[in-house]
C-alpha cells in the first residue's frame, strides 16, 4: 500500500520555514517585507477561492501580499498598464495574474503575462523564465506547480537522477516545465499526452509518473509500475466531488508514495508561490561587495592627447547594463538615451537596512592656475582596482554615468564652493554608500582647496546628513606648491617659467608650507589623510620625495605618488591601497565648531583654525545682520564662507599659508532653505566669472557622424 504525500503537510512546513527565514532576515534588515501582487481580471468565484488561499499564506508567513481587482470591462491596455505600474514598484517583489481573465473585452493572456517583469514573475510562467527553465538555467522561477511536484518527489527520499520519469500532458503550466524540471534533474523524462501511442505501456515503464492530462481517474493501476512514485496534479469535479487524474483507490495499491486529490498537489502550488515570492525579495537586497563590475580596458597613448580625443576613444557600456552591474533594479531608473540615466531616491528605503561603505572626500591644496588635478583623483581613484569595490560620485534624482574605465558615476549637484557649499548633493551620497555596502568606497569631490570644500563638507553637509566620513585624499602637484613657495607669475596665453618646468627643490621645499596647512586643516576633524602627489612629466624623483617627507612629517597617514591622469585606474592602485589601509579602523570625526556658538564666534573659529587669521573684522553691517538672523532664529545654522579660493586668505595674492592677517566680513546673508548663513569675505563676489565670448560660439556637431566638437 502506498505511502501518502501529504501536500497540506508539506506545504505547512515550508511556510513555517518561511517565516522563520523571515524573522532571522529582519534582524538584520528591519524593512524587508516581501511583496506579492495578485491580479485579477473580473469576479470568477473559482479564481476568488485561490487568490485567498494565496492571501491567507502570505499572512501566516508575515508576508505582504496586495489583491489587485480589475473590472470585468478592462481592456488589454489597462491591464497591461496596471502591470507596468506594478512593475515599477520596489515594494512590490512577486506578481502573478490569476487565470483565466473574466473580461467581456478581448486580452491576450499570454501577452499579459509576459509584459511581467522577469525578476517579479514568480509564477514562472514568461517566456524569460520558461526559456531559461528549458536550457537549464535553473536560477530562473520555476513554476509553481511544477516545483511544488519536484518538492513532493524529494520528500519521498528517492534520488531522480537516472530514474525513467513520466509526464502525461504537456501544458505550458504544468507538463511541459515539469518535464523540463526533472529532465534537469537527470531523470530520463518522457513527455506524453493526447497523440501518444501505447500510454499504458510507456507508463508501465515508469519510476516516477506525473500525471497532468486534465481527465479523472484517466490512469489506472494497472498503468503503475510496482513501487513507483505517483504525483496527481489534476483536479476535476464529478458529481459534485474533486476527482484526480489518477485511480487513485487501484494506483495506491501498487505505487510506493502517492498524492492524494484534493490535499495533495495544490496547497504545494501556493507554497511555492509563497517560495518563489520570498527568493525575489531576496534577490533585491543587494549582495554588497559582489557587484558583476565589468571594467572597460584603456588603449594607453604617449603622449598622452587631449581631453576631447581621450573622450572619443572609449565607447561607454550601456546604461542600462552599467545599472546592473552595481545592484540597481530595472525599476530604480529612467535611461535618458543610451548612457545617462536618472537614479530613483526609493533605493535608499530598499536597501535602508545596510550598512554603509567607507566615505572619503577627494580635496586639494589652494588652488592655482596650474591646477592640483582633484577631478582626475577622484576618477582614478574610482577607477583603481583591488580587493576595493569603488563608486564614485561627483555630485531629486542623482544622474548614473561612468568613467572611461566603466566605473558608475553619480553626478548630482556641485556649486562653486568659494561662494557656495561646493559638493554634491546628500541624495547621490546615500545612495551610493548603499550601493557599495560595508567594503566598498564611495569617493566624492569637495570644491577649490581643503579650507573651502572640505570645510563645508564636514562643518554643514555632514552635519546636516549625519553621515559620518572616514577619511580624506588631499591632492597636491609639485608646480602648483613652487607657487605657494614663491614662483613666478602664471598667465593664461604666456608660455610657462621655467622654474615650473625644472627641478628647483628649495621652491618645493617653501611651498610645502601650504601643504601642511591643508593636511592640518583636515587633521582638525579628526581624519586621516592620505595625501596624492599627482604628477606631471617636468616633476624630478627628488621633488616628490621631498612632498612624501613633509607631507608625513605634517601629520599625513600617507603620501603617494600617482600617475592616473596618464594610466587610468592602474595609475591610482597605490593611493587606492593606503586609502584601504587608512579606512580600517572606525572614524574620529568631530566637528570644528558647535552650531549654537554665536554667529560671529563660529565665523572667527574658521578664519582662526583654518585660515591661520588672528581675527575677524565684521563691517558694521555685518554685525546688525547677525544681530538680526539671530532674532529671527537662524543663529544656529552652521557657516557658509563666501571667500577667495585662490589663498587662505582673503587676498588672492598671498600664496603659501599667511597667518596673522585680519578677515574683514563685509556682510551676511542667509539661505534659510539651504539651511546656513552665508557671510562674504573682503571684496568677494557672488556673480561666478563669465567669459566675454560665451563657449557656445564654439561648439558644432558634424549632422552626418553626429560628432560634438568645442566641449573642450
Amino acid at each position: 500500500m502506498a505511502k501518502l504525500l501529504d501536500g497540506k503537510e508539506i506545504a505547512g512546513s515550508v511556510r513555517l520555514s518561511l517565516k522563520s527565514e523571515l524573522a532571522t532576515l529582519r534582524e538584520k534588515h528591519a524593512n524587508f517585507l516581501p511583496g506579492l501582487a495578485i491580479i485579477q481580471v473580473g469576479n470568477r468565484e473559482d479564481s476568488n477561492v485561490y487568490i485567498r488561499m494565496k492571501l491567507k499564506a502570505a499572512e501566516e508567513i508575515g508576508m505582504k501580499a496586495v489583491h489587485v481587482r480589475l473590472g470585468p470591462a478592462t481592456t488589454e491596455t489597462e491591464l497591461l498598464s496596471k502591470i507596468d505600474h506594478l512593475n515599477n514598484d520596489p515594494a512590490v517583489h512577486g506578481m502573478i495574474l490569476q487565470l483565466p481573465l473574466d473580461s467581456t473585452n478581448p486580452i491576450d493572456a499570454d501577452k499579459a503575462t509576459n509584459s511581467i517583469s522577469a525578476s517579479k514573475d514568480v509564477d514562472g510562467l514568461s517566456l524569460e523564465n520558461a526559456g531559461k527553465l528549458a536550457r537549464g538555467q535553473l536560477d530562473c522561477f520555476i513554476p509553481c506547480t511544477p516545483k511544488g511536484c519536484l518538492e513532493l518527489i524529494r520528500r519521498t527520499g528517492i534520488d531522480v537522477a537516472g530514474k525513467e520519469a513520466v509526464v502525461i500532458g504537456r501544458s505550458k503550466i504544468v507538463g511541459s516545465p515539469m518535464a523540463d524540471l526533472l529532465k534537469w534533474q537527470h531523470a530520463t523524462v518522457t513527455t506524453c499526452h493526447s497523440k501518444t501511442l501505447h500510454l499504458e505501456t510507456v507508463v508501465k515503464r515508469a519510476d516516477i509518473v506525473v500525471a497532468a492530462i486534465g481527465k479523472a481517474q484517466m490512469v489506472q493501476g494497472s498503468w503503475i509500475k510496482d513501487g513507483a512514485v505517483v504525483i496527481d496534479c489534476g483536479i476535476n469535479s464529478v458529481g459534485g466531488k474533486l476527482l484526480g487524474d489518477v485511480d487513485f483507490a487501484s494506483a495506491s495499491s501498487v505505487a510506493s508514495y502517492i498524492t492524494p486529490v484534493p490535499g495533495g498537489v495544490g496547497p504545494m502550488t501556493v507554497a511555492m508561490l509563497m517560495q518563489n515570492t520570498f527568493e525575489a525579495a531576496k534577490r533585491s537586497l543587494v549582495a554588497t561587495g559582489a557587484w558583476t563590475l565589468r571594467p572597460l580596458p584603456l588603449e594607453l597613448r604617449e603622449p598622452v592627447p587631449s581631453d576631447i580625443v581621450v573622450a572619443r576613444s572609449q565607447r561607454p557600456k550601456n546604461v542600462t547594463s552599467l545599472a546592473a552591474e552595481i545592484g540597481l533594479l530595472a525599476e530604480e531608473i529612467e535611461p535618458y538615451g543610451f548612457y545617462k540615466a536618472k537614479v530613483s531616491p526609493r533605493i535608499i528605503d530598499r536597501l535602508s537596512s545596510n550598512t554603509n561603505g567607507r566615505y572619503v572626500v577627494v580635496t586639494g591644496i589652494t588652488p592655482t592656475p596650474l591646477g592640483e588635478g582633484k577631478s582626475t583623483t577622484t576618477i582614478g581613484l574610482a577607477q583603481a582596482p583591488g580587493a576595493l569595490t569603488v563608486l564614485m560620485k561627483d555630485a531629486v534624482k542623482p544622474n548614473l554615468m561612468q568613467t572611461l574605465e566603466g566605473t558608475p558615476v553619480f553626478v548630482h549637484a556641485g556649486p562653486f564652493a568659494n561662494i557656495a557649499h561646493g559638493n554634491s548633493s546628500i541624495i547621490a551620497d546615500r545612495v551610493a554608500l548603499k550601493l557599495v555596502g560595508p567594503d566598498g568606497f564611495v569617493v566624492t569631490e569637495a570644491g577649490f582647496g581643503a579650507d573651502i570644500g572640505m570645510e563645508k563638507f564636514f562643518n554643514i553637509k555632514c552635519r546636516l546628513s549625519g553621515l559620518i566620513p572616514n577619511a580624506v585624499v588631499l591632492v597636491a602637484t609639485v608646480r602648483a606648491l613652487k607657487m605657494h613657495g614663491g614662483g613666478p607669475k602664471v598667465e593664461a596665453g604666456v608660455p610657462i617659467p621655467d622654474a615650473y618646468l625644472k627641478e628647483d627643490l628649495d621652491l618645493v621645499r617653501k611651498g610645502c608650507v601650504n601643504l601642511a596647512k591643508q593636511i592640518s586643516n583636515a587633521r582638525a576633524f579628526g581624519l586621516p589623510v592620505v595625501v596624492a602627489i599627482n604628477s606631471f612629466k617636468s616633476d624630478s624623483p627628488k621633488e616628490h620625495e621631498i612632498v612624501r617627507q613633509l607631507a608625513l612629517e605634517s601629520g599625513a597617514f600617507d603620501a603617494i605618488l600617482c600617475n592616473h591622469w596618464a594610466k587610468g585606474g592602474a595609475g591610482a592602485r597605490d593611493l587606492a591601497a593606503a586609502v584601504d589601509r587608512a579606512t580600517r579602523e572606525p572614524p574620529k570625526f568631530r566637528f570644528l565648531y558647535d552650531s549654537k556658538l554665536p554667529i560671529e564666534e563660529k565665523i572667527r573659529t574658521i578664519a582662526r583654525e583654518i585660515y591661520g587669521a588672528k581675527d575677524i573684522e565684521p563691517s558694521e553691517k555685518a554685525r546688525k545682520q547677525m544681530e538680526r538672523f539671530t532674532e529671527l532664529g537662524y543663529g544656529n545654522l552652521p557657516i557658509c564662507m563666501a571667500k577667495t579660493h585662490l589663498s587662505l586668505s582673503h587676498d588672492p595674492t598671498l600664496k603659501g599659508a599667511p597667518t596673522g592677517f585680519i578677515l574683514p566680513i563685509r556682510e551676511l546673508k542667509a539661505s534659510v532653505g539651504a539651511g546656513f548663513i552665508f557671510p562674504l569675505v573682503g571684496t568677494i563676489s557672488t556673480m561666478p566669472g563669465l567669459p566675454t565670448r560665451p563657449c557656445f560660439y564654439d561648439i558644432d556637431i558634424d549632422p552626418e557622424t553626429e560628432e560634438i566638437s568645442g566641449l573642450f
